[in-house]
């Protein structure tokens, strides 16, 4: 992912490697990637175009007992903390950029 050729698929092998790696369930690797693929105009997304897709896809567990209690400033760094940690594991070539 972090340094794919543009235009490039991402095999089915991938996604589950990618899951694994990064502890989401494939089902929202999959939301993201047709998110990346739909806004991302010149096939490049950086951290913050990154976290706001990844903020509409609600990536958190409902059955933490946290989730709930938690305040809207902290719901915010939650979701940022998450996507920064999904957004560096698939930036390998570490450009700053994710490609598909």
């Amino acid at each position: 992912m972090g340094n794919r050729q543009k235009g490039r698929g991402t095999s089915s092998c991938e996604l589950d490697e990618i899951s694994n790696l990064v502890g989401i369930p494939r089902f929202q690797l999959e939301n993201i990637y047709r998110d990346f693929r739909r806004v991302s105009k010149d096939y490049l997304l950086d951290k913050h175009e990154f976290r706001r897709i990844y903020k509409n896809l609600m990536c958190f567990s409902p059955n933490s007992p946290d989730y709930f209690h938690l305040t809207p400033s902290e719901l915010t760094r939650l979701h940022n903390a998450m996507a920064d940690r999904i957004f560096k594991t698939f930036d390998r070539n570490k450009s700053g950029r994710l490609t598909f």
